[in-house]
């Protein structure tokens, strides 16, 4: 069921992200899967007779390891052999059609994200609610592409944790950090981005950062 409140707010830059990786028993990442965009726009038109109008909606290129940039709170799932080979199935066909990241045609990270782990059987909460986003509105001419119902990581994440409880709040998969306070002048750059040498991402064959990097203590930010 969709939500009518409005958890994620684009219009104020609240983006957001959402990915997901497989590990095997043995700790190893078999796949990592998060979707973004790849650069900036284009300087392509959809519309000729109206250059102004950027075709937001197909220009974006998109890539399927994009680097996670903040902390991230983590859900932790044991899943089938079978699913986890669905899974890479899945990932497969989606980097094939190369589709670009196209936020008003909920082309997105966690709305992609989402459809990959669904297609592969796992199940997951719908994460979908209201997204503000009026520059959707220009492009499309009207104030009825102001809000939406989206798949967007705000309710997703908020649905898992209704769920499954607390998540697991890690900051990158890098020996020596501290969870028992997470000191933010150390591995932040501003409020919400980390330091570059602590953003990442994941290959086939690297360690599970879970595994890797147990978290043992409850985690806070100060």
């Amino acid at each position: 069921m969709e939500t009518t409140a409005c958890v994620h707010d684009i219009d104020k830059g609240d983006y957001g992200h959402a990915f997901f990786y497989t590990s095997d028993n043995s700790g190893r990442v078999i796949n990592f899967f998060s979707f973004g965009p790849a650069g900036f726009f284009p300087d392509k038109v959809s519309d000729p007779q109206n250059p102004s109008r950027k075709d937001y909606a197909e220009s974006r290129q998109s890539k399927a390891s994009y680097r996670i940039t903040e902390l991230t709170k983590m859900f932790r799932f044991v899943i089938s052999k079978e699913m986890t080979e669905q899974i890479s199935l899945q990932i497969g066909k989606f980097i094939a059609e190369k589709r670009p990241y196209a936020v008003w045609k909920n082309s997105t990270c966690a709305s992609e994200a989402r459809s990959i782990l669904s297609k592969a059987g796992v199940k997951t909460p719908n994460g979908s609610s209201k997204v503000n986003a009026p520059f959707l509105g220009t492009i499309g001419q009207s104030s009825n592409f102001d809000w939406y119902n989206f798949v967007n990581p705000y309710m997703w994440y908020r649905q898992m944790e209704e769920k499954y409880g607390k998540p697991i709040e890690f900051i990158a998969p890098r020996p020596n950090i501290t969870y028992i306070f997470i000191d933010k002048e150390k591995y932040f750059e501003s409020d919400k981005i980390l330091l570059e040498k602590y953003k990442w991402k994941l290959k086939k064959g690297d360690d599970d950062p879970l595994y890797r990097f147990p978290i043992r203590h409850h985690q806070c930010l100060f």
